[in-house]
This record gives C-alpha cells, sequence and structure tokens, in this order.
C-alpha cells in the first residue's frame, strides 16, 4: 500500500505561476474594484463641501507694575488662565462678539449638487425691520427679474409661487418687513446667465446664532508657560472661520485694554484721594511749626532754648521734606498713567527713595 503524503492546511509558499493564472483569469474583477472605487474617491471629492479651520493665538501679559510699585493686590493674576477662557467662551462674550460681524443673514449659492456660502461678498443684501419669527431658519429662493424687482420663493413651498417685491423698497415678506438691495449688479448678470443655479437666503435667529457657532468653536490653553491661547473655528466657509477666530481675538483684547484702562482710574483716583490727604496734612504740620515757634517766642539764636525748639522744628522740616518726596512720586505716577504711558518702575522707586 503507498503512502499517503502529508499535504499542509496552510500553503506558506508564494507561487508566481498560480498568481499569475488566476490574475489572467480574473483580470476584470480587478479592473472593477479599481474603476469602482476612483469613482467612488472623485464622487466624494467632487461634491462634498470643503472643511476649513483656522487659529489664531493671543498671548497675555499680566504683568501690573503700577500695582507692584504701590503695593496693591492686582485684582487679575497672571497664571489664571483658565477665567480668561471661560469668559472667552461663555455666551455673553460671544454674543456681543458675534453681533459685530454680519451673521443675521446668510447667502447662498445653489448648485447642481452643492450649495456654497457666499461670505462676506454676496450680491444682494437683505434687511429686516421687523417680524414675528416664523421666516428664521427657513431658505427662501432670492430671482432677480430685472434691476427694478425681485421675486422671494420659500424652498418648502408646495405651490413654488413667489412674491414679488420692488428692490431696495421696505415690502412685507409673509409676515416679515424687508428690504433687499443689489449691492453687485455685474455678479448678479452673470449668475442669471449659468443654468441650474439661484441664490438663496436664510434669515438667523439672533437668539440662536451663539449656540449655532459654538458648535465648531474651541478655545483652549496653549501653554500655561509662554501664557498663549489658541482659538480654533471649522466651517465650510474660509473666510468665515478665520474672520470669526480674529474678532474673538480682537474683542478680547479691547475689553482688555477696557478693564485696564478702568484699573488705571481707580489707581488714579486712589492717588488723588492719597494727595488730598498728604496736602492736609502737610499744611497741618506747616501751621504746628508756626504755632510751635509762636508759642516758644523764638527769635533769635541766643535765646536758651534755642537749640531745644531748633531740633523740634528741624524734625518737623524734614517731616515736610519727606511728604515732599511722596507728593513728587504720585504726580508723576499720576501724570502717567493719564498720558496711557507704560509706568516706569526703577524710576518712580529712586524717586521715592529720594
Amino acid at each position: 500500500m503507498a503512502e499517503n503524503s502529508h499535504i499542509p492546511i496552510l500553503n506558506d509558499k508564494f507561487d508566481m505561476s498560480i498568481f499569475l493564472s488566476v490574475l489572467r483569469k480574473g483580470w476584470w474583477v480587478c479592473l472593477l474594484l479599481v474603476a469602482v472605487f476612483g469613482t467612488l474617491a472623485f464622487l466624494y471629492l467632487r461634491y462634498t463641501q470643503p472643511l476649513y479651520e483656522s487659529s489664531c493665538v493671543i498671548q497675555l501679559n499680566e504683568e501690573d507694575r503700577t500695582s507692584e510699585m504701590l503695593n496693591f493686590v492686582s485684582a487679575r493674576k497672571r497664571t489664571d488662565l483658565t477665567k480668561i477662557i471661560e469668559l472667552m467662551r461663555s455666551k455673553e462674550f460671544l454674543r456681543n462678539t458675534l453681533s459685530v460681524l454680519p451673521l443675521d443673514v446668510s447667502y447662498f449659492n445653489e448648485g447642481m449638487f452643492l450649495s456654497f456660502e457666499m461670505y462676506p461678498d454676496a450680491p444682494f443684501e437683505i434687511s429686516v425691520a421687523s417680524t414675528n419669527g416664523d421666516i428664521y431658519g427657513n431658505p427662501f429662493y432670492v430671482d432677480f427679474v430685472d434691476s427694478t424687482s425681485v421675486v422671494l420663493t420659500f424652498m418648502n413651498s408646495k405651490n413654488n409661487t413667489g412674491q414679488t417685491l420692488r428692490l431696495g423698497e421696505w415690502e412685507q415678506f409673509e409676515n416679515t418687513i424687508l428690504r433687499c438691495t443689489i449691492t453687485n449688479q455685474r455678479t448678479v448678470k452673470e449668475h442669471a446667465l449659468r443654468a441650474g443655479e439661484r441664490f438663496y437666503a436664510v434669515i438667523n435667529n439672533p437668539d440662536g446664532i451663539v449656540e449655532q457657532y459654538m458648535r465648531n468653536l474651541d478655545i483652549s490653553l496653549l501653554s500655561s508657560a509662554a501664557q498663549t491661547i489658541k482659538i480654533t473655528y471649522t466651517g465650510h466657509n474660509a473666510n468665515k472661520t478665520w474672520h470669526i477666530v480674529n474678532t474673538i481675538a480682537e474683542e478680547y483684547l479691547k475689553y482688555d485694554v477696557k478693564y485696564k484702562r478702568e484699573s488705571a482710574l481707580n489707581v488714579v483716583a486712589f492717588i488723588d484721594e492719597q494727595l488730598k490727604a498728604i496736602y492736609k496734612k502737610l499744611d497741618e504740620t506747616e501751621k504746628q511749626i508756626q504755632s510751635f515757634k509762636k508759642e516758644n517766642k523764638i527769635q533769635n539764636n541766643t535765646d536758651p532754648s534755642y537749640a531745644a525748639s531748633a531740633a523740634r522744628s528741624k524734625e518737623l522740616e524734614d517731616k515736610i521734606t519727606e511728604l515732599d518726596y511722596e507728593l513728587l512720586a504720585l504726580d508723576k505716577v499720576r501724570m502717567q498713567l493719564k498720558s496711557g504711558k507704560e509706568l516706569n518702575t526703577y524710576e518712580m522707586q529712586a524717586t521715592m527713595v529720594g
């Protein structure tokens, strides 16, 4: 009886001839797979809106030389960036910041497959005078008939009939008083020649704008040692992403300048109060000197009590001189704070030392 040869279940050797034979028989399958996946990749890249990300880094310098020289306790610590980040994330701060940008109405160009937002260079503008809120978030087509009229049609309108309005005039559209004006006549005319494209607009709810943009906004600590904060926004419009991050940074810097200005005004008010107290004390000291001389009848150096009186007089005069130096330093601090110049701490300390 012949012995059966052992055939392994898993062949770990590569046979080129067998591979080529299989490839010749199934070449069309490989070609079909390449064509299918290539087509899917093309469609994805061609008909998917690009996603843009913009970032901005701000560095905070919270050194308070004025408070340091006057031995004040600064209201904001240099390393306390958490509160600053939470402030920038707060709805109230973002509401005030986003109100600077033209986000009340969004303008789009609808193509055959994709729609693109025309921010910030839409060729027309829609202004709203009053509304009951029903129009918020409902897109409507904007079709220009000629240079004097426009037709507005809700996308979800069943009868697909629009309402004709006069350009540049306040008109009632549904329950909203609005006005439509053309800002770029050439772009509107060129758009009318392109088939398959339509303008449409969306009036955004003012109460929902903050929530809408907070979803794609990230404000985080970049480096505690360098005192840097990173602001990042992601969206489908490149201009809007960098406008948002730059505006947030600029509005915070304005807020910070206002905060420091109020702090400087408080310091000036404190210095003014101190000056009044010192002037009052100085006046009282001078009166004491004159009263002391009068009571002791100090007239010449031959008086036996002159030595004691002179010592007392010199002590009071030294005190006056010390107060004069304090007045000089406080006056200089006040003048520099009012002029907006950076305070020279070392010069002030030298002045106060005398």
